[in-house]
Order: structure tokens, then sequence, then C-alpha cells
């Protein structure tokens, strides 16, 4: 595929997401011998990806325009290296993109052996395109930091969203016992999630049961910060 052309969704400039990124045809990735090519099927946008947009960490680390954007897809094994040992041509896939292959809102997506996964068989593409970042964000915070074990006590905000509702499901499994907020058109949701007591933020807030927790999960910041204290 040397040469070969695809259309890829491209950062320009910084600014404003609706002026900033358009498509454009840029040459199909070349991969060495411990990647995989990935026809995509689907790819996800997280807050990391508007954030970048918008210039928020472009005093960390500048973007040489244009630029790929997206880390997060689903899609079919195209072509593999030579010491992929894994994977085969025809598999279905997903993906949370290394940072040096970042732009899976394109037709190809090179990845790094080690960062795919094959595709559960009860998902299709879309839903597994919105599971890598927001899952490898939840298992690194509640395994990896804070280590949440059996009969723990966690409070998870935001329990609708994508990291909420990943976090709620993992606690469980975890043996936890959850408590999550959300706003009231989610609360049946977040109930079905496994929540054991969930706090409607319209309603009442976290603060007035004055209860104490082994974790808090804070993906909001600002005052809830300061709060969860």
């Amino acid at each position: 595929m040397k040469n070969l052309k695809m259309t890829s969704l491209m950062m320009t400039k910084y600014g404003n997401i609706n002026e900033t990124l358009e498509f454009q045809k840029v040459s199909i990735p070349t991969i060495s011998p411990k990647q995989i090519l990935i026809k995509t099927k689907a790819a996800s946008f997280n807050p990391l990806d508007y954030k970048i947009i918008r210039g928020d960490f472009k005093s960390v680390r500048k973007i040489d325009f244009p630029k790929g954007i997206g880390r997060d897809v689903s899609g079919i094994v195209e072509k593999i290296g030579p010491g992929v040992e894994n994977f085969k041509v025809g598999d279905n896939v997903f993906s949370r993109i290394s940072e040096e292959h970042v732009g899976t809102m394109a037709e190809y997506v090179v990845s790094n052996e080690s960062d795919v996964s094959l595709m559960p068989s009860n998902l299709n593409f879309i839903e597994s395109a919105s599971i890598p970042l927001a899952g490898l964000t939840v298992y690194q915070s509640l395994v990896d930091i804070a280590k949440l074990s059996a009969e723990e006590n966690i409070l998870i905000y935001a329990g609708s969203g994508g990291v909420g509702t990943i976090a709620i499901q993992l606690s469980k499994h975890l043996g936890a016992y959850v408590t999550a907020t959300t706003s009231t058109n989610n609360v049946d949701m977040v109930k079905s999630l496994g929540a054991d007591k969930v706090i409607d933020y319209k309603k009442q807030s976290f603060v007035d049961d004055n209860l104490k927790y082994d974790v808090v999960y804070d993906t909001l910041g600002g005052q809830h910060t300061v709060d969860s204290f």
C-alpha cells in the first residue's frame, strides 16, 4: 500500500472544533514488524481530543499541523507485520493506539500489536470503539492507582458518562460498594449498571449524607475535588 492515499480527518490549527478540522488525502501508513494495519470501521472522540484542538496542552506539547485526530478505533485487520503473533488478517479488533500514531479518524490506522485486542463477540464496532481510552483510564485509576478491593466503598461522580459507566461496572466486578452521582434522567440507567446507591445531584448533594468513602473517583475537578476531601 506504499504511496497509496486515504482520507483522514486532520487538525489544521488550534481553535474551535468547527473551524479547525478538515478531510485531507494522506498516505496510507506503513507498518513495522510488530505493528498492525487496521481498516477502520468506527472511531471515537474523547474530551482529550477537543481539548487538544482547543490548544489546552500546547504549552506541554506543540503540534505540527496538519495532524491526525482520534485515539480509539475498531476495525478489521488489513495487514500484519512479520513479527505479529496474536492476530491475523481479517480479525475484528479494537485499540487505543499509541500517541505517535494518533489519527483514528481515517480509513486506515496503524497500531502496535501490544495496543490491540480482539473485539468481544457481544459488541459491535461502534460500541467497541467507545471503550479503549475510557476503559484504560478507569482501569489504571481504580486498579493500578487506587487499588480498589472488595468491600471498599467508592463514590463515582458522573456515573452516566463514558468513564463513569465503566467505573461502576469495574468497581462492582472488584466487589466494591458503589455510590454514583448522576442527573435525574439517568438514575435508572446508572442503577442498571450495578450502582448500589445513586445520588441525583439535581436534588441532593453527596456531601449531605456526610458519609466517608475509601475511594472517590473525581472526574469533574474544581469544587468537587475540594468537597471530596
